[in-house]
């Protein structure tokens, strides 16, 4: 992943799917997911 200041949002907005997606994926992981969020 590469993180920059210009396209941050951008970036923060893919995270932000991608951890949905595991969420919804594999339930188990919610609690790591949104503790290193």
């Amino acid at each position: 992943m590469k993180f920059s200041a210009i396209p941050y949002r951008n970036n923060g907005i893919n995270l932000l799917k991608e951890m949905i997606f595991l969420y919804e994926e594999k339930d188990n992981f919610k609690k790591v997911i949104f503790s290193t969020a």
